[in-house]
C-alpha cells in the first residue's frame, strides 16, 4: 500500500554513532521563540549535551544522561534516537539528513492557532533542531511522551490477547485526531466536502506514527511528516492516505492466527474511524454527508478492492485461499 503515502522507514536499527553529540553542533531552529539561536561551542559530547540542555533551560545539566533507545523502540528507523533524561525533564532526540526548520515554524503557528485546546497534545511538536556539523545532519528534539506505539501494541498481539474494545476505541480516537487536524487546516468551505482543501497534512500516518498514552490519548508522532502547509490538498486524498495503511499495518501478517482474527475486526475499526473523523471534521447537519462521501471515497479506491478481498477471508479462509483480488 506503499502508493498512498511516503515510503515508510525500514525496521531495524543501527548502532549509535560515536561521539554523537560531539564538535560542531550548532542550534538552528528553536520552536519557542524564547530560545532563540546560538552555536554550541562544546569541544566533547558531554559539554555539548550539558550547552543544550542549557539552552532548553535545565538548571543543572551536569545531571542529564543521555541513553540510545532499544530496538524496540526504534524499529522504525536504521538512524539513532536518543533518550536525555534530567531532573525533571525527559527529552527525545531524533537524527534526520535534512533540516525541517522552515516546516516547524509554519505547523507550530498554524496548530497553535486553529487546532481545538482539547486537542493541543496531540500533536507532538519539536523543541528546537540542530545541527551536527557540515554534512552530519540534523537533531530534532521533542518532548518525551510516556506511552507506546499502535505498532509496538500490534507486534504483541496475538490471536488469545487481541483487546478488541481497546482497537475499537483506539481507531475512533485516531479517525477523530486526524479529523480535527484536517478541519483546522481548512481553507475552503462549501461541499463535497472530500474535495475541500487543508493545510495540515500528515503524509506518513501508519501504526508507529501513532503513540498511545497511559490514560489512552492517541498522540500523532513525527511532525517532519507533516506536509508544507503552503500547499493545500484535497480533504479525501489525506484522509484515505491515512487510513489506508492503518488497516493492513505489517505486524498482523506474521502469523496465520492474528491475520484472521484482525480481519474479523477489521469492519468495526474502519467504522470506529469513520465516525471518528466525521465526527470531528464535519459539523453536526453535516456528519450524515461527511460518512457517505467518504464511504463512496473508499469504494472507489483501487487499493479499497484489496481491503475488501482481505476481509472476505476472514469469513471464508478455506474458500478464499484459491482466489485472489483482480489485477
Amino acid at each position: 500500500m506503499n502508493g498512498t503515502h511516503k515510503a515508510r522507514k525500514p525496521r531495524r536499527a543501527a548502532a549509535c554513532r560515536h561521539g554523537l553529540l560531539s564538535l560542531g553542533l550548532s542550534l538552528v531552529a528553536v520552536q519557542a521563540a524564547a530560545f532563540g539561536t546560538a552555536p554550541l561551542k562544546a569541544e566533547d559530547a558531554q559539554g555539548a549535551i550539558n550547552e543544550l540542555v542549557d539552552i532548553l533551560g535545565h538548571a543543572t545539566p551536569d545531571s542529564c544522561r543521555l541513553e540510545v533507545l532499544p530496538l524496540s523502540v526504534i524499529r522504525l528507523s536504521m538512524e539513532p534516537r536518543l533518550k536525555l533524561s534530567c531532573p525533571g525533564k525527559v527529552l527525545f532526540i531524533k537524527h534526520d539528513r535534512q533540516s525541517h526548520a522552515d516546516l516547524f515554524r509554519g505547523l507550530s503557528a498554524l496548530l497553535d492557532r486553529q487546532l481545538p485546546a482539547d486537542l493541543a497534545a496531540a500533536v507532538l511538536q519539536p523543541l528546537a533542531e540542530f545541527s551536527v556539523g557540515e554534512g552530519r545532519g540534523y537533531y530534532t528534539v521533542y518532548p518525551w511522551l510516556e506511552g507506546f506505539t499502535l505498532g509496538d501494541w500490534l507486534w504483541s498481539m496475538s490471536q488469545l490477547t487481541l483487546d478488541t474494545q481497546w482497537l475499537k476505541a483506539t481507531y475512533r480516537a485516531t479517525g477523530a485526531l486526524l479529523g480535527a487536524v484536517h478541519r483546522a487546516g481548512l481553507v475552503t468551505q462549501g461541499r463535497p466536502l472530500m474535495d475541500l482543501r487543508t493545510r495540515l497534512v500528515h503524509e506518513d500516518v501508519y501504526d508507529d506514527n501513532l503513540m498511545i498514552t497511559p490514560d489512552h490519548q492517541v498522540v500523532l508522532l513525527d511532525t517532519d511528516g507533516f506536509a508544507d502547509p503552503g500547499s493545500p490538498q484535497r480533504v479525501g486524498e489525506a484522509v484515505t492516505r491515512a487510513l489506508l495503511p492503518l488497516l493492513v499495518p505489517e505486524a498482523v501478517f506474521r502469523q496465520k492466527e492474528s491475520l484472521l482474527a484482525w480481519l474479523a475486526l477489521l469492519p468495526d475499526l474502519v467504522a470506529m474511524f469513520r465516525e471518528g473523523y466525521c465526527e470531528a471534521f464535519a459539523n453536526d447537519a453535516c456528519q450524515a454527508v461527511c460518512l457517505s462521501e467518504l464511504d463512496e471515497l473508499l469504494g472507489s479506491h483501487p487499493e479499497w478492492e484489496t481491503v475488501t478481498w482481505l476481509m472476505g477471508r476472514a469469513q471464508s479462509p478455506a474458500e478464499a485461499d484459491s482466489q485472489c483480488p483482480a489485477d
